[in-house]
């Protein structure tokens, strides 16, 4: 068995790096394993409710009717209707004037 004699040996063969630079501790060595693992999990996370949730419901058609209500919401006259019977409008269009 080799041991060594002086204590010049021994500190030759020291684990310590003899330059001043510190030894990495295994907090340091796993930090770019945690972040990927993280990064990899919020994926697979947002893959899973991406393709899990519902799809919104679609519904196209056309509606007849032979009767329409409509209520103000205030009190008043109506001055003018600018859309026509039949006419196709937009969402939010004007469908009555007041005075």
């Amino acid at each position: 068995m080799d041991t060594p004699t002086s204590d010049e040996e021994v500190q030759g063969t020291s684990d310590a790096p003899s330059d001043g630079q510190k030894k990495d501790t295994p907090s340091t060595t796993r930090a770019p394993s945690i972040i990927v693992g993280t990064v990899a999990a919020v994926v697979v996370a947002l893959s899973v409710f991406y393709l899990l949730r519902p799809e919104p419901l679609l519904v196209q058609g056309e509606v007849d009717a032979t009767r329409l209500d409509i209520a103000a919401r205030v009190d008043g006259r109506v001055k003018e209707i600018p859309v026509e019977r039949g006419q196709n409008v937009p969402a939010g269009a004007v469908l009555c004037k007041d005075r």
